[in-house]
């Protein structure tokens, strides 16, 4: 009876070892992945959810380079989400909008193809803008010739309604549009 009493002891303390073993180890886990780099780049279901919304088809948003594209016949849409930022495209045969804003690079392009209005078939625009990427269009000038500014408005108001669905976007997304633009990080709200 007295070495039935020992090894039940001996199986209460193993056990109460494992247990602590595996507690610890859960609690280190956590305290590492809320520690790491990337931690608060968690989710992205609410942006993931906008864009379904809007008819778009998404991959894992986590993953940086990850795409959510919107096709039909004739107009193909993108939203390209990177660590540092994310890119659209807008493309369809009369002319295609560029929005890039990653890694401490911005830029706005505008482009027309062989549908375009006559006098600006197949021709590429660089835009400068108003306060930040997601404001508005300043003015667009051609990329070979610089003295050559955009000048259908046209063609404007859809750059700037581009801007403004993306802004929607990133508003609609859960992180803060402001760390995103100054520092190209999404940072949660």
């Amino acid at each position: 009876m007295y070495g039935r009493v020992r090894r039940i002891e001996l199986i209460k303390r193993i056990a109460i070892v494992v247990v602590s073993l595996i507690g610890i180890v859960l609690v280190a886990k956590t305290i590492v992945d809320l520690l790491a780099p990337g931690a608060k780049v968690a989710e992205f279901s609410l942006l993931k959810r906008y864009l379904n919304d809007k008819g778009f088809a998404c991959e894992k948003l986590t993953n940086s380079g990850a795409v959510c594209k919107y096709n039909t016949d004739n107009v193909t849409e993108s939203f390209i989400r990177y660590d540092k930022g994310f890119a659209y495209l807008y493309n369809n045969s009369n002319y295609v909008v560029e929005i890039y804003h990653v890694d401490g690079e911005d830029r706005i392009d505008f482009s027309t193809g062989d549908d375009s209005f006559s006098n600006y078939k197949n021709l590429k625009y660089n835009c400068s803008y108003k306060g930040n990427i997601l404001t508005a269009v300043n003015e667009c000038v051609l990329i070979d010739d610089k003295d050559v500014k955009l000048d259908n408005e046209a063609y404007i108001g859809i750059i700037n309604k581009k801007i403004y669905e993306v802004n929607m976007m990133i508003e609609a997304s859960g992180y803060n549009k402001y760390s995103l633009l100054n520092k190209y990080v999404w940072e949660k709200k």
